[in-house]
């Protein structure tokens, strides 16, 4: 779990897998990675650990020596950073897609969910960008009955241009959308959004809520969520 917080979905994933699986969260908050393994060393869950890093940057070298295959890696609820110029800041940037590209094997997931659909798209948009190659959008996320499909679409991509703010990029051109295809979103490089048959997830297929999703629930409020395949 990339950006796991307080640990709460690692901690119940581990106990509901203890004896198939192994759960590993990853935080850039070294307090609450402390505290989170503090709890899982107190349940005694020795298939369960955290790592105080930052994934963006370090994933291949802590995961592309792991044993065992990695069957699953989720981002949920991350920050927003919703000026353009702090786009660079979330987590899901083209080196972290790549590499996680890389350290699983075809079959295997990725989830994808948050309450701002803009923060949610960007990280399906980018998987598509920069891993279009070896993602799809999973079966369950495609011609079902139950999909939501408000604010499926990146908005401006039949005009040729991505989500925007209205700001500019700052001086070092960071923006990871804009690096790729300079000023513009084209439709082509975007077909999950447009495909009609695709949607948002109507439940968490992981049955396991993060805090964010606990309080989102009790406000009534939107929840996005994808699955991607390896393939």
């Amino acid at each position: 779990d990339v950006g796991c917080g307080s640990g709460r979905f690692v901690l119940i994933r581990a106990q509901r897998l203890a004896g198939t699986a192994n759960v590993l969260g990853l935080e850039i908050r070294e307090k609450l990675v402390q505290r989170a393994q503090a709890w899982a060393d107190r349940l005694e869950l020795r298939n369960c650990r955290f790592i105080f890093t930052n994934a963006t940057v370090s994933w291949k070298s802590l995961l592309q020596t792991y044993p065992g295959p990695i069957e699953l890696v989720s981002m949920q609820f991350p920050d927003p950073y919703f000026k353009k110029k702090h786009h660079k800041r979330r987590h899901v940037q083209p080196q972290l897609v790549e590499e996680i590209a890389c350290t699983m094997k075809p079959g295997a997931k990725v989830f994808l969910q948050g309450d701002v659909p803009e923060v949610v798209r960007w990280m399906r948009d980018m998987f598509e960008r920069h891993g279009s190659q070896h993602f799809e959008i999973a079966p369950e996320c495609r011609a079902q009955p139950d999909l939501m499909r408000d604010e499926w679409e990146t908005p401006g991509i039949a005009e040729g241009a991505g989500d925007d703010d209205g700001e500019e990029d700052e001086a070092d051109g960071s923006n990871p959308i804009t690096e790729t295809t300079p000023g513009a979103c084209p439709a082509p490089s975007l077909r999950w959004s447009t495909d009609e048959a695709a949607g948002w997830l109507p439940s968490n297929p992981l049955e396991v809520p993060t805090e964010r999703e606990v309080y989102v629930g009790k406000v009534n409020a939107p929840v996005f969520r994808v699955m991607l395949m390896r393939v």
